[in-house]
């Protein structure tokens, strides 16, 4: 599944708003212009990945696989990527916008991010765990995907398989 079609499957979940009896939600977010993602490069001097910034303008911050309890994958919407990033290294170093936290998986404590790969201005997807050490994030990291191939992992198995 590429992008566009990962994209077009979660467009879907959304306007159902639930699946499985009304077990798991979804919920549509706040898209990403075109503008607003080069106003976020050009503020943050980076290059985010062609297939995120394709996922902002399609679907944006959305709520997926949500339970009864209001856990499930949060993304977080561009204009608050920055904030975000300060509230999870809360008196840390924060290596934003080297480490690009998109989403959390609010059941697992775990958060879905771009990193800046080793001596390239190229990004790789990763998951972090908030019961490991922050700051180790990035040294710690043992294998990469891409969003589209998280995704399209997350959608066949309906919310359940998450990890790289």
């Amino acid at each position: 599944m590429n992008i566009i079609q990962a994209c077009n499957e979660i467009n879907k979940l959304c306007a159902l708003g639930s699946i499985n009896s009304g077990d798991l939600t979804f919920k549509g977010g706040v898209k990403a212009s075109l503008f607003d993602i080069k106003s976020f490069e050009n503020k943050f001097k980076i290059n985010i990945p062609d297939e995120y910034k394709q996922f902002l303008q399609k679907v944006g911050a959305v709520s997926l696989y949500m339970d009864e309890y209001g856990l499930g994958f949060e993304f977080i919407p561009l204009d608050r990527l920055a904030e975000f990033s300060d509230e999870v290294f809360l008196d840390m170093d924060n290596p934003f916008p080297n480490l690009l936290i998109i989403a959390s998986n609010t059941a697992r404590g775990a958060f879905i991010a771009y990193c800046k790969k080793r001596d390239t201005d190229t990004y790789g997807l990763s998951i972090f765990f908030g019961d490991e050490d922050p700051e180790s994030w990035i040294d710690d990291i043992d294998s990469w995907t891409t969003l589209s191939e998280w995704l399209s992992q997350l959608i066949n198995s309906n919310g359940e398989e998450d990890l790289i």
